[in-house]
């Protein structure tokens, strides 16, 4: 069969379908539009030419060839790690604290307590 009669044969296939967004073309079909697709490009014709004569989007083949070079792609494996949960650190306890003043005058080993008073004394 030549190329022009397959391609009027596979655009009244795809004519028969439903029509609009979404419209779902079985594997099979799929496969005998893609492999004219890739026939027509090689006798010369364009993506867009390619879709008119098939009533079709030109996205779709598109669409079509990334997907199946996806799917060629290998796929790294994925697995379950184990991860043991832990509980929370206790919070370090603070025997000497720092104070720091805005002019950069530092006193260290404070107490809570000690600091506390400081504080008072300052404010």
């Amino acid at each position: 069969m030549s190329l022009i009669a397959e391609g009027r044969r596979l655009a009244y296939e795809v004519s028969k379908l439903k029509g609009g967004r979404g419209r779902s073309y079985p594997p099979a079909l799929r496969q005998r539009l893609m492999a004219w697709a890739e026939a027509a490009e090689r006798a010369g014709m364009s993506l867009p030419q390619i879709g008119t004569a098939l009533g079709m989007p030109q996205h779709r083949f598109q669409y079509w060839r990334e997907r199946a070079q996806r799917e060629l792609q290998p796929v790294e494996p994925k697995a379950i790690v184990r991860v043991d949960v832990i509980a929370d650190p206790p919070a370090p306890v603070l025997d000497e604290l720092t104070v720091v003043s805005p002019g950069g005058f530092r006193i260290e080993g404070l107490t809570m307590a000690q600091t506390i008073e400081l504080l008072r004394a300052l404010g």
